[in-house]
């Protein structure tokens, strides 16, 4: 999670490695170490409301445990040992989207995303969470499995409909059904030991889940790099422990994370360049004390000297630009470094998407953890995209794109959903 812009890092040490084992108190009865600081941070809620108005699940189920000040009020009570971690606590809890748009209009400068990490990663809460989330984590971050699962999302296409009202179980397969099939890599991936290019010193990063469905992306980055006298180099295919992170999983959110860093500073990179605005920031500060600076690819490209002296053929169409949660956290210059990079292809006309950065209800697993809730949250935007009629729709988040790219329900023909830099690249004249 990004720091709001303009405003220092709240989340310097949330979760982010060992030190979360409960010891023993006094009476042999469980204390979690960070218990009083987050406490603290709760204390901190004025209990005003005005987080309510801007909170996707509070606008979705319209109960107080789904909006932030509720969550605030069982965290504080969690952490005073004044109530149990209850199956319906921890659901509340654990279906917080952490967008933290909250933030942004707290008068008294709650750090919620701190205290929602911190409290995810208490061992009362992890207890009570069913051991297939576990499961599901290790299948999306270790590429072997993740590659045996992905063959087998052929066989869920009965479930591809996601009816009104259906159980869980069926809505989490309905929505993996609906994921298109990746698109194979042009090349070898990247071994056990340096980028799979000649050493360089910036690098593509793919991340994890991302790796599978973003080969597209990457030649694209690529060609583009190469007409700007740029050649780019593969990182591994590594991830960087956000998925862990809102978990609640903090010591192997911080193991991923330190894998990640150790492999590309024996590589000696100095420049990482990622193409999934969720995991933007989380690889910033993995990799901030390994020297090695991280930025959006699109940002980069938009910022390159010789951009300039390309050339893109026209494209007419409507273009809508949804903004995903994790660009909106990254600050203005991402979502205006979008906007610069199709302003260079003639003949696009942007479309205003009546919410632009109105949640998808993928969040990273959380659509796997949450699927009714992310069902109503994607056919909010669905429906903004309807009202826009646009000819192509763009985003920089993978699991956005996902989310938005599956069947659609009545029939209708999706609309194509890209990352900006592809479309880019499609118009790019040599």
């Amino acid at each position: 999670m990004a720091a709001m812009p303009g405003v220092p890092d709240p989340h310097p040490g949330d979760a982010q490695g060992p030190g979360h084992e409960p010891v023993a108190a006094e009476g042999g009865r469980p204390v979690y170490p960070d218990a009083a600081r987050l406490a603290g941070i709760a204390d901190q809620c004025v209990l005003c409301g005005l987080c309510l108005p801007v909170c996707p699940t509070y606008a979705v189920a319209r109960e107080e445990g789904e909006s932030p000040r509720g969550r605030i009020m069982l965290a504080r009570a969690l952490l005073r040992d004044e109530a149990a971690p209850s199956p319906a606590l921890v659901g509340h809890l654990d279906s917080c989207l952490a967008c933290r748009r909250c933030e942004a209009v707290c008068p008294a400068g709650v750090r919620y995303g701190s205290l929602i990490a911190g409290v995810r990663a208490m061992p009362a809460l992890a207890r009570r969470r069913p051991r297939w989330r576990r499961l599901m984590l290790r299948v999306l971050t270790r590429a072997p499995l993740r590659r045996w699962a992905l063959a087998a999302l052929p066989l869920l296409r009965p479930f591809r409909r996601l009816p009104a009202g259906a159980a869980p179980w069926r809505l989490r397969l309905g929505l993996l059904a609906g994921l298109p099939a990746p698109v194979p890599a042009a090349a070898p991936a990247p071994g056990p030991g340096a980028p799979a290019d000649a050493a360089a010193d910036t690098v593509l990063w793919p991340g994890c889940v991302a790796a599978d469905w973003e080969q597209p992306l990457h030649r694209a980055a690529r060609r583009l790099f190469r007409a700007l006298g740029q050649p780019l180099a593969m990182a591994p295919a590594l991830c960087c422990g956000n998925l862990a992170l809102h978990d609640g999983l903090a010591d192997e959110a911080a193991r991923q994370a330190g894998a990640l860093a150790g492999r590309l500073r024996a590589s000696g990179v100095r420049r990482v360049l990622g193409t999934a605005s969720g995991c933007q920031d989380r690889a910033r500060r993995a990799l901030a004390e390994a020297g090695i600076e991280v930025q959006e690819l699109h940002v980069a490209l938009a910022g390159h000297p010789a951009l300039a002296r390309l050339r893109f053929a026209p494209l007419p169409g409507r273009i809508a630009i949804h903004q995903p949660c994790s660009q909106r956290l990254l600050g203005p210059a991402s979502h205006q470094a979008v906007l610069d990079l199709l302003g260079r292809i003639p003949g696009l006309v942007p479309v205003a998407l009546p919410a632009a950065d109105r949640c998808c209800g993928a969040a990273g697993s959380h659509f796997l953890a949450q699927p009714r809730q992310a069902v109503a949250l994607r056919e909010r935007v669905v429906l903004d995209i309807d009202a826009a009629q646009p000819d192509t729709v763009v985003s920089t988040n993978i699991g956005c794109r996902l989310m938005l790219a599956r069947p659609r329900q009545d029939g209708r023909p999706t609309i194509e959903v890209v990352h900006p830099v592809e479309l880019l690249a499609r118009q790019l004249q040599t």
